[in-house]
């Protein structure tokens, strides 16, 4: 048995949250919103059988599509962090610096979007998503570039970036048997997304998380 990528950073070999402290600007796929019912069927889809004992399934409230990532405690590579920010900084600070310079830059009034596709690795499995037009697309891009001019980072695969729902992430990497059957409900689910509708979703917020379970509005306490 190989447990999946992200096992031993963001979750325990039991399935269970581990302290992962961030921040970052996310998009919420509120109950209401006709892109909630589909995420959930995807997930009811995934569940199914042995296979869905692979993945760790995130809560159904905390739904959402980043729109640009934020800090991280734990990732302090110079890739990763503002060369006006010392790699000690306490993560308190860290969310003042975020939130004061993200705080500047206005938020798009709503994100008019459509589901591409989903996408299983070893890491997690995504929801991935497109703008729906060349318009938003580049009110998008320039949100974000707008955001990394302001933190003074450009991460990893800016320019790349590709907009996604997380759905679950993996506990176990599937083999043989269970590694098809994984395979065949991924075809089936991108097929079930290609029947659907686009969809908006309400303009993007500053997140505080501990663990990739809770993102939250306000700010938390940091330890």
């Amino acid at each position: 048995m190989r447990y999946g990528l992200q096992i031993g950073s963001k979750f325990n070999q039991d399935g269970t949250a581990k302290k992962y402290p961030g921040n970052t600007v996310i998009a919420d796929v509120e109950r209401s919103n006709p892109a909630y019912a589909v995420i959930r069927k995807l997930e009811e889809e995934l569940r199914k059988g042995q296979a869905g004992e692979c993945f760790i399934f995130l809560p159904d409230d905390s739904y959402h599509m980043t729109v640009i990532r934020g800090l991280n405690d734990y990732v302090r590579d110079k890739n990763f962090w503002p060369a006006a920010l010392a790699q000690d900084t306490p993560m308190k600070k860290v969310d003042d610096y975020f939130e004061e310079r993200v705080n500047k830059i206005p938020m798009p009034k709503k994100i008019h979007m459509a589901f591409d596709q989903v996408r299983i690795d070893e890491h997690d499995v995504r929801v991935c998503l497109r703008p729906w037009d060349c318009c938003q697309e580049e009110e998008l891009q320039e949100f974000r570039d707008r955001v990394a001019d302001a933190l003074g980072l450009r991460l990893p695969g800016h320019d790349s970036y590709t907009y996604h729902i997380t759905l679950a992430y993996v506990l176990t990497i599937p083999e043989g048997a269970l590694c098809q059957e994984v395979e065949e409900r991924r075809i089936k689910m991108n097929a079930f997304l290609k029947k659907q509708n686009d969809f908006w979703l309400a303009a993007p917020r500053i997140a505080f998380y501990n663990d990739m379970l809770n993102f939250y509005s306000r700010r938390i306490a940091r330890t």
